[in-house]
């Protein structure tokens, strides 16, 4: 999980200094609806995160995240 966020920051991060907000919306809208269930996006998506309450729920059992 870690790693994903490391590599999709970095990528909004390059992304974000070429001005192409429309473009990373546009990607991020052709993900699986699953994967905006454990990742979120600030405002103008130049960060991701992890949604903590709904990995605790539902996998936290199962897969740490550590």
């Amino acid at each position: 999980m870690k790693q994903i966020i490391a590599t999709l920051n970095s990528y909004l991060g390059t992304l974000s200094h070429a001005k192409t907000y429309n473009l990373i919306v546009k990607a991020l809208q052709q993900l699986n609806s699953k994967f905006h269930y454990f990742f979120g996006f600030t405002k103008n998506y130049s960060k991701s995160y992890i949604k903590t309450e709904y990995w605790q729920w539902h996998y936290s059992l199962a897969y740490p995240l550590n």
